[in-house]
């Protein structure tokens, strides 16, 4: 009774109405409302209000319809329909559970005063903020619009899957996936995300179903192939796996095809077939290393280290700057003919790739043995490359072990100066959240830290 009193003297007040509205049942809140637009006619939130009255009611087919003449009213008053103002509103709406009210807004809002040029760009920007306060069914009401009007964009439908993967449920991602390739046949990824959420949950069936649907249209999809050898390989089936693989070398696949037939032989003790493939794949791709190194790393498994020193010299021919490759050389030369051998091979190594740290770091480790000629190594280490924080790592932390007070605060203060921020360890250390302000002596003593921990892994647990 006192809301109903206070309507009555204050009737332009708009929180007053909406009050009472709360209260009242379907029927009178309808009323109430009617009433309040007599009185208010120019105030949005009366139509937001009864929309959001209509979806509670379950009537989900007025939600739309009560926003669509809400706005017609409100442009027939002569009042600016700000779409800034009212996409907040869907967000609040969002906020208070009222979903369809929000995607009802949103559908009435989105194209207001936006050019057609600046549709597409406009529309992702406001579905992005959104996502980023937190507001996902207004981005995902904002997508499903941009969808409708940019249908074959594949960039969209993955920015629309993407809210559904991480807020949505898997029935709804499955759903949109499974529309996006209706409109985007040729999209590799939008097939490989629905067979991976297929996967995911365990329905292997489905996802080697959509799989073979994606092969239908795109025969000569490499990503597609292996797409399906790793689903059959990973769920036990290497017949299935093998049967894939060869089909795609018959296609004619790239060296990444035979790099994994060759995987699934390693895998399952097949060391003839894993020759004839990766001796086969290099006559095809003599330049791509890694079909060079699982051949001599093969070799050395199996005790033919000479062999696959062999390997690695050859595959240095085609591929002289590769890293892995040489350091694989000086490791098993070292096995067959001793240091001083590895030492030669790393030592040319450098001259033809000068700039390259883990070179530096394995002769220096060839080194450690002799002090002297070690510390020369670092010297020039550093020297040639002193941007790199491992080296200056590693120099500190032999200074420690075998120099002098003076040798070690001569490394320390060379290596503030030189400022280093490179290194597989040193960025990583640098660049964790706990040492993003560190000056750059508390980060190399962590990096020497970091470094007698894994030469020593167990120290900690003795």
């Amino acid at each position: 009774m006192l809301l109903h009193r206070a309507v009555e003297c204050c009737p332009l007040h708009v929180e007053l109405w909406l009050a009472l509205a709360r209260l009242e049942t379907y029927d009178q809140a309808k009323k109430v409302l009617n009433k309040a637009r007599e009185k208010l006619n120019k105030e949005s939130a009366i139509w937001i209000i009864a929309a959001k009255l209509e979806e509670a009611n379950g009537n989900t087919q007025s939600v739309s319809k009560v926003i669509g003449r809400g706005i017609k009213s409100l442009q027939r008053e002569g009042l600016d329909i700000d779409r800034e103002t009212w996409l907040k509103e869907a967000e609040a709406a969002e906020r208070a559970g009222s979903v369809l009210t929000c995607q009802a807004i949103v559908k009435s809002m989105i194209g207001v005063g936006v050019d057609d040029e600046d549709r597409k760009r406009t529309w992702v920007a406001d579905a992005e903020e959104c996502k980023k306060r937190g507001s996902i069914e207004t981005a995902r009401a904002i997508y499903a619009h941009v969808l409708s009007v940019f249908v074959v964009k594949k960039s969209l439908w993955l920015k629309t899957a993407q809210p559904k993967k991480s807020h949505g449920t898997r029935e709804s991602l499955e759903a949109i996936l499974r529309k996006s390739v209706l409109y985007n046949p040729k999209a590799e990824v939008l097939w490989l995300m629905g067979a991976k959420e297929k996967w995911l949950a365990g329905d292997v069936p489905a996802a080697r179903a959509i799989l073979l649907e994606a092969y239908a249209g795109m025969p000569d999809s490499e990503e597609i192939w292996l797409s399906a050898f790793k689903l059959e390989f990973e769920n036990n089936e290497p017949e299935r796996a093998r049967m894939l693989l060869a089909k795609a070398r018959e296609r004619g696949g790239t060296e990444r095809v035979w790099m994994k037939s060759a995987i699934v032989e390693r895998e399952l003790g097949n060391v003839d077939e894993e020759r004839r493939l990766l001796e086969e794949g290099l006559k095809l791709f003599p330049s791509f290393f890694k079909l060079w190194l699982m051949l001599g790393q093969m070799e050395d498994r199996i005790g033919h280290a000479a062999k696959a020193k062999e390997v690695y010299e050859n595959g240095l021919k085609h591929c002289p700057s590769c890293i892995p490759l040489w350091l694989s050389l000086a490791s098993v030369e070292e096995r067959i003919n001793g240091l001083s051998k590895s030492r030669a091979f790393l030592t040319m190594a450098r001259k033809k790739n000068p700039a390259t740290p883990e070179l530096w770091l394995a002769a220096i480790r060839a080194e450690l043995r002799k002090v002297d000629k070690a510390r020369s190594w670092l010297i020039r280490a550093v020297t040639v490359a002193p941007d790199i924080g491992d080296v200056w790592a590693l120099y500190y932390k032999f200074e420690l072990q075998h120099g002098t007070a003076d040798t070690q605060r001569d490394v320390l203060k060379r290596c503030i100066a030189a400022e280093p921020k490179h290194g597989e360890r040193w960025q990583a250390i640098s660049k964790a959240v706990e040492n993003s302000h560190q000056p750059v002596d508390a980060i190399l003593r962590r990096v020497v830290l970091a470094l007698g921990a894994e030469e020593n892994p167990n120290s900690s647990e003795q």
